[in-house]
């Protein structure tokens, strides 16, 4: 979760910078020639969509750690779970356009 945080929290930090310049300076950088609202669910969901495995992993390693303990048995599939985690944490980052297919600036083929 420390790299998703370090993946995710910087992009919400720029667009929150951006969104207090263009509010107090008049930066125009939401402007709708300039992408607009698009931009920034685009910055938003790009943290938004990690954010939820950065809350969520961390229990997933907690119980798969608590289950051995009390049922005195080794996990079953341990690398395969860890390499499940990695691999969720890789796509969380990944897919975050999914959100925008109802914005209509997807183009699809």
């Amino acid at each position: 979760t420390g790299v998703l945080v370090l993946l995710a929290f910087p992009v919400l930090a720029a667009a929150l910078f951006a969104l207090e310049v263009d509010r107090k300076f008049g930066a125009h950088i939401f402007d709708a020639a300039n992408g607009g609202a698009l931009l920034w669910q685009h910055l938003f969901w790009f943290f938004g969509h990690p954010e939820v495995y950065i809350i969520a992993l961390p229990f997933f390693g907690i119980i798969s750690e608590i289950i051995p303990v009390f049922s005195r048995k080794p996990m079953f599939g341990y690398v395969g779970l860890i390499s499940a985690t990695i691999a969720i944490a890789g796509l969380s980052v990944t897919v975050w356009a999914h959100h925008m297919y109802v914005t209509g600036g997807v183009l699809l083929p």
